[in-house]
């Protein structure tokens, strides 16, 4: 386990039992080199990064603005600001990177602006990540069969795919569906669906056994276990 500090929490900011990597088979491997995770911010980056601290990897968490509250958050991580969108910032936050993670995701963006911006910010990313020499990136995307009609965010999610892996960098792609957990985007919009559906069963919703264009075959899957994979 990792060097505890002064606050007697472990070295990533998450006490013991808080943390999943213990109960792991491989063995971790932190001679390979530093670690960049893009999207620190968000659910999944910020539970990623305790869990490769806790296993002795050098990380590097990557966010777009600035604040005490990350290294406060992820002791012993090194916080560089840059954004994929700007190449010339983000390739500093490259530099001396083994393995880098994708987990930027720019749907808040709005449906007329996201499906162009995933693309252009994962064209930098592939770029950036070449002329530094990174010997893998790894994508989180999401589930969809290319053959049939995807929606654009699950379109948008192939396309960053296809761009990241029409370089010269080795891609690892993870698909994932819905991702559940505490915190998460999925969570809090199915806690709200839950508690307003069942709340008021006579309104036109209510009577209805899940949303419209939801597909009641997909599966989720929990944070806990998309750290593992």
């Amino acid at each position: 386990m990792a060097d505890m500090l002064d606050n007697d929490l472990p070295i990533g900011g998450l006490p013991p039992e808080e943390l999943f990597c213990d109960e792991l088979l491989t063995r971790p491997r932190p001679e390979i080199g530093k670690i960049l995770v893009t999207g620190a911010s968000g659910y999944i980056g910020g539970r990623l990064i305790p869990e490769l601290l806790a296993r002795g990897y050098r990380v590097r968490a990557m966010v777009r603005l600035a604040s005490p509250v990350y290294e406060a958050r992820w002791p012993g991580a090194e916080i560089v600001v840059a954004d994929a969108l700007q190449p010339e910032n983000l390739r500093a936050a490259m530099q001396a990177v083994h393995t880098a993670y994708y987990l930027i995701h720019s749907l808040l963006l709005g449906p007329d602006k996201f499906e162009e911006t995933e693309t252009e910010a994962a064209a930098n990313f592939r770029k950036a990540a070449e002329q530094a020499h990174v010997s893998r990136i790894i994508y989180l995307g999401g589930l969809g069969d290319t053959r049939s009609r995807l929606s654009d965010h699950l379109r948008s999610r192939m396309k960053v795919a296809e761009e990241l892996a029409g370089g010269k960098v080795p891609v690892t792609v993870l698909r994932a569906a819905i991702i559940v957990g505490s915190g998460s985007a999925s969570y809090e919009i199915i806690k709200h669906l839950v508690k307003n559906l069942v709340r008021h069963p006579d309104s036109p919703l209510g009577q209805e056994p899940m949303p419209a264009g939801r597909d009641p075959r997909r599966r989720q899957i929990s944070g806990r276990r998309l750290r593992d994979a």
